[in-house]
């Protein structure tokens, strides 16, 4: 007896012998570990920092700069100008414009990049178009959920990256990409250029239309089997804030009615039979849960508006927090018939969301 409990007893403390090891070795590895080491997003050979951290040292900067497999080829470091954005705001400017000091690198201005994803190129102005590769794994969706032969629609398409995807990666028929800020559709007709240097062909399904989209909606007769739209929403509007429908209050709200109600009333009437609409909200992160009931009465409403039956078929959250808890969401709804009677949302609904 006494034997095997030697035997024990020595493995026992062989094992703990280890584990003091170990933990003396991480302890003597915080000593070597840049805690300071800044924060940045990567779009191109341009590294952002992140919204709330201090300027980094010369080190810091450095090694962003020359850091490991060269750091994605980085060669310019810029940080938000929070001051002169806030005033831009102040003085609701309403075009898309980012502002940034430039930290160290060449100088370059206009601050544009070229992003590569999945093989396609974006070209890109940091100043006046917005663009987040964090939305690439949400870009990949879209491109799964395109059939062979569909008709895209993108509204405020930006640069270009969810329409460049869809013309590069799927078999689509056609896309047409709309947006009323021309340094985007310059952004836009570059990032096409540069697709027809590697898929011609794919290029040429790539139609672009420099247009307001509540203008493009009404005078645009032709039908989308899917159409790609963010739910647009005056700054000032909270975010759990539902206005009223009245139409008194449409003029007053030039991005797309009270919290983009008239949008959507204009996406209906474009989608062809079957259709399917990917909307793109804001949410809290409990609301995600639920499956965002606020943001599917909101479709509903303008649904039971346009006489219309719809059955919702994906709700998910498209990429990392926007802020704390707070999600970009994105909600996938298909047509199924249009009636002059009350239709709601089709019951189905709760089978569906996923």
């Amino acid at each position: 007896v006494q034997w095997p409990t030697a035997l024990i007893n020595i493995r026992h403390d062989r094992n703990w012998a280890k584990i003091d090891r170990f933990c003396k070795a991480v302890y003597n590895l915080k000593t070597h570990i840049d805690y300071t080491f800044p924060r940045y997003e990567l779009i191109g050979d341009v590294a952002i920092l992140r919204r709330g951290e201090p300027r980094p040292s010369d080190d810091a900067l450095a090694k962003i700069i020359g850091g490991k497999k060269k750091n994605h080829g980085v060669r310019i470091v810029v940080q938000h100008d929070d001051e002169q954005e806030a005033q831009l705001s102040d003085q609701a400017d309403r075009s898309r414009r980012q502002n940034f000091i430039q930290l160290c690198g060449p100088p370059r201005n206009p601050l544009m990049t070229t992003h590569i994803e999945s093989g396609v190129a974006y070209i890109i102005d940091l100043n006046r178009v917005f663009f987040t590769p964090r939305l690439a794994l949400e870009r990949a969706r879209l491109c799964r959920c395109v059939s062979r032969g569909d008709r895209v629609l993108v509204l405020f398409a930006g640069c270009g990256p969810e329409s460049l995807a869809i013309c590069a990666r799927t078999e689509a028929d056609s896309i047409i990409s709309v947006d009323a800020n021309p340094v985007a559709i310059q952004c836009l007709h570059r990032g096409q250029q540069a697709l027809a240097k590697t898929k011609p062909q794919a290029a040429l399904k790539l139609t672009i239309i420099q247009d307001d989209v509540l203008h493009f909606l009404s005078s645009c007769q032709d039908s989308f089997d899917r159409i790609i739209a963010p739910r647009p929403k005056h700054p000032s509007l909270d975010g759990d804030r539902c206005p009223s429908l009245d139409k008194n209050h449409d003029d007053t709200d030039a991005f797309g009615g009270p919290g983009g109600y008239r949008f959507l009333e204009a996406i209906l009437p474009r989608l062809s039979k079957s259709g399917e609409c990917h909307w793109y909200d804001f949410a809290a992160d409990h609301e995600l849960t639920q499956n965002c009931p606020r943001s599917c009465a909101f479709i509903q409403a303008a649904c039971d508006r346009a006489s219309v039956t719809a059955r919702i078929t994906y709700v998910g959250r498209a990429g990392p927090p926007v802020a704390k808890r707070q999600l970009r969401i994105c909600i996938d709804f298909v047509l199924l018939s249009s009636s002059s009677g009350n239709n709601n949302i089709s019951p189905e609904k709760d089978k569906d969301i996923t």
